[in-house]
């Protein structure tokens, strides 16, 4: 059993060591240099405001462009207030706050919805 865990270390060595020299090799060829977001932090509130058990599948989701109702949800409530701070026409800025109720109010179920599970 001794042995196989040395051959898992080295095996483990080897990888990390290819790794480490990839890195390298695409930091001495700039492809890490002008990155989008560059010398910014990153912005984890969205992050740390999901449950604890849900955030890596949420992440895995987002990864993959597969998101879960309350987050897209989300979006089209960030969409809508966009839309009606642009909006001049009175009529259809009532539409779309009324919309914007709509729409948290179905946030607001999908969050109790998948703060229970």
């Amino acid at each position: 059993m001794f042995i196989e865990k040395q051959k898992l270390r080295k095996i483990m060595f080897g990888w990390e060591k290819l790794a480490q020299d990839k890195i390298k090799e695409a930091m001495l060829k700039g492809e890490f240099d002008n990155l989008p977001g560059e010398g910014k932090p990153l912005d984890l509130t969205d992050y740390f405001k999901a449950p604890a058990h849900l955030r890596l599948a949420i992440e895995v989701l987002k990864k993959s462009n597969a998101l879960p109702p309350p987050i897209l949800i989300k979006k089209e409530i960030t969409e809508i207030q966009q839309q009606i701070k642009n909006c001049k026409d009175a009529d259809a800025k009532a539409n779309l706050e009324k919309k914007l109720q709509f729409k948290e109010i179905e946030l607001a179920i999908n969050l109790e919805k998948y703060s229970k599970k």
